[in-house]
């Protein structure tokens, strides 16, 4: 987490794609667009992916990591009243570095992370 409510730091947040449907396979392409890897995801699997290849989830776990993008979020109870993450959406994080850092406490404009 860059920034956020204090509670919030240092926490993470997994993201579940079911890579085998329609919008899974969107959901991916708009990760790697926003992570500027789209290029060369299309590049290395000549525009053709098939999600079960095992060198394209390879990929993805590797090229992946380091990578930022800006969640927005809220955070709900569930039934056994945990915390529950929901994305609200998705932005790229301009210029590949970090969102501007809220000062610990200060809540920002909206929940991001």
């Amino acid at each position: 987490m860059i920034e956020g409510e204090e509670d919030n730091q240092g926490k993470k947040l997994s993201h579940f794609v079911p890579i085998e449907t329609k919008w899974g396979e969107k959901q991916i392409a708009s990760l790697l667009a926003m992570t500027g890897l789209l290029g060369k995801f299309a590049e290395k699997f000549n525009g053709e992916v098939d999600v079960h290849d095992d060198n394209f989830i390879d990929s993805l776990k590797l090229k992946f990591v380091g990578k930022k993008i800006k969640a927005h979020h809220d955070v709900q109870k569930d039934q056994a009243g945990k915390d529950r993450t929901v994305i609200i959406r998705f932005e790229k994080v301009q210029d590949g570095s970090p969102a501007p850092k809220a000062k610990v406490g200060e809540k920002p404009e909206g929940k991001s992370w």
